[in-house]
């Protein structure tokens, strides 16, 4: 596993936001910024630590953690009333507005990536860039493609158990949850996880409100249920790069699908990566995300 973000200078801190603070980490000098919004709902910014690597004297990079997630604030036991896409929405404007920038790039990655979405339609002219890694634009599209990818990975007998085991709801259950991890290393992260990819811990208030009780399934009650940005896609005119694994869980075609619904977007597929392609191959994907922000360099 490279390291090379270590050796670019960096700190780190809070944004003060209204009535809570979130944890961030910048790497870099420059005046044009990149900001990272990672995955889950409410995964952490650890997972992105390598994006670090393109902070330099031109460019600086921020990942931050989202209300709930990792070393950031989270919300009252039992207040879940901001556990929704428009707070996670306007908490990227909220974060914007701290730095004290007008416009910035944005990197997403997986759920990060759908909010990249969402903030780049809400507020186009603060989205200089915009970078989509291994997302998705319809949630009922992206479940179906996730449950055929499990499918291509498990036996018969073992999906049989796993639908089993989904119907009693046993998601804790031992079989169930060594047959997704069966998934993860082909479809997840199919090289050996770094140490602080194995110390992050998901909030599953916010992934189980928001999404689910396990990542093969959506929840009725979710309140990603039903969400798309199909149709609205095509109002993105910002500069777009659209990246995936070739053995993503939710598959190359959907985000082959977004570029071609983005007017000015280009879509580059990494041979054997998957959902996590900045580690599984992480020279292919610094190149191709150096290139696209060349641009704004």
């Amino acid at each position: 596993m490279r390291y090379d973000y270590l050796d670019v200078p960096h700190r780190e801190g809070y944004f003060e936001l209204d009535g809570y603070d979130l944890y961030f980490r910048e790497f870099g000098e420059g005046e044009t910024t990149m900001l990272v919004l990672h995955g889950g709902p409410g995964s952490t910014s650890s997972h992105l630590t390598p994006l670090g690597r393109h902070g330099d004297d031109d460019l600086r990079v921020f990942l931050y953690d989202q209300l709930g997630s990792g070393h950031s604030d989270g919300p009252s036991a039992g207040d879940f009333d901001r556990y929704t896409v428009e707070h996670f929405r306007e908490e990227v404007e909220a974060v914007r507005a701290d730095i004290g920038i007008d416009s910035l790039i944005v990197y997403g990655s997986s759920w990060g990536g759908m909010l990249a979405q969402e903030y780049a339609l809400a507020y186009p002219d603060r989205v200089d860039g915009l970078i989509l890694q291994c997302t998705l634009h319809d949630t009922t599209e992206a479940i179906e493609a996730m449950r055929a990818a499990r499918a291509e990975v498990l036996s018969d007998d073992e999906l049989e158990r796993v639908l089993e085991l989904e119907a009693e709801q046993a998601y804790d259950d031992e079989a169930y949850q060594d047959l997704t991890e069966k998934v993860y290393d082909e479809r997840l992260l199919r090289v050996d996880k770094p140490i602080w990819w194995e110390k992050a811990e998901t909030n599953m208030d916010a992934y189980g409100i928001m999404w689910g009780s396990s990542e093969f399934t959506l929840a009725d009650h979710a309140r990603l249920k039903d969400w798309s940005t199909k149709d609205r896609l095509g109002d993105i005119d910002c500069p777009t790069l659209v990246i995936v694994g070739e053995y993503d869980e939710i598959g190359p075609a959907i985000s082959r699908d977004i570029a071609e619904r983005i007017p000015a977007a280009e879509f580059v597929l990494l041979e054997g990566a998957s959902h996590a392609a900045f580690l599984d191959t992480p020279d292919a994907h610094y190149e191709a995300v150096e290139a696209f922000l060349e641009r704004f360099r």
